[in-house]
């Protein structure tokens, strides 16, 4: 499928997201992959921070989050997409 690319549009209309090289899997149980290529970014925010991109870790882990019943989570839970 290829890498995944995450972008939110919070209610009052803040963008941010989170990128991976690593595919989004749909798993019954949580599997968290490695990529030290992933990475959060924010577009615009309540902050006004230029866009900024940030590494998740130096070592990738827990890069990407993948659940059945989840959209994809970066970075442990540092962005968590629900259904709702």
């Amino acid at each position: 499928k290829g890498p995944t690319l995450t972008v939110i549009q919070s209610s009052s209309g803040h963008l941010f997201g989170g990128f991976s090289l690593t595919n989004w899997k749909s798993h019954d149980n949580w599997q968290w992959l490695t990529d030290k290529d992933a990475f959060l970014f924010t577009l615009i925010n309540p902050h006004k921070i230029l866009p900024t991109k940030y590494q998740i870790n130096a070592k990738g882990q827990n890069a990407i989050g993948c659940k059945a019943n989840m959209g994809p989570t970066f970075g442990l839970w540092d962005i968590c997409v629900y259904s709702n």
